[in-house]
């Protein structure tokens, strides 16, 4: 899978607003927002994220270690992605 870190960003505002149901429009989501004081996902939104990036990039994420370290906010969670692609 050949992947950037743009297109990895328009693709997890679309899963924000389509399949977590963020109530902020997709074209105001900032890179660097993070993802629960800034865009509102609480632990349950965490873990669907982390079920939806999984499915979507096939991808392993170790809850209790990635999620601390990488879902901060689009940039990191971008980053963290395309590493992970790039290793397979």
């Amino acid at each position: 899978m050949n992947i950037d870190g743009a297109q990895i960003i328009i693709d997890l505002k679309k899963i924000l607003v389509e399949d977590l149901f963020v109530d902020i429009p997709l074209e105001e989501i900032k890179e660097n927002d993070s993802l629960t004081i800034d865009i509102g996902l609480d632990s349950v939104g965490l873990i669907e994220l982390v079920t939806i990036v999984q499915d979507k990039y096939d991808l392993h994420i170790n809850i209790e270690q990635d999620v601390s370290d990488h879902f901060r906010n689009l940039q990191s969670l971008s980053k963290f992605i395309e590493s992970r692609i790039s290793r397979k």
